[in-house]
């Protein structure tokens, strides 16, 4: 039961922009109602869990300048995936979007070390 509440939790706030107060204000006053407030640590933990699953499949765009983010950003909405963008400093130029176990690699330094490869080997 608390996986149920939790899911319907999880989709109140990302899909319907509910804000976290009002939700968990109607849940306490509804859980009160039915008699089932021992829930509520079950709950907790069950929502954790989600956080932790949600928080591994989210999108992570990293591009290698400042002045490259808006590139990158338009690429990944191309991709169908919105993401905000962070600098990454490691990346010699353009972007890397990793999401879930996908990874889209637009940089220089894969340029670069796929020429090193080729090089080398």
């Amino acid at each position: 039961m608390q996986r149920a509440y939790a899911k319907a939790i999880d989709d109140l706030l990302r899909n319907h922009g509910m804000r976290e107060e009002e939700v968990f204000k109607k849940l306490h006053t509804h859980l009160a109602a039915t008699g089932r407030l021992k829930l509520l640590p079950q709950l907790l933990t069950e929502l954790r869990t989600l956080a932790k699953r949600n928080e591994s499949h989210e999108a992570l765009l990293e591009a290698a300048s400042e002045n490259e983010i808006p590139a990158a950003e338009r690429a990944a909405r191309k991709e169908g995936i919105t993401a905000k963008a962070v600098v990454e400093p490691s990346l010699v130029s353009g972007w890397r979007l990793v999401t879930g176990d996908v990874l889209i690699d637009r940089s220089g330094k894969r340029a670069l070390l796929d020429l090193y490869r080729a090089i080398t080997l």
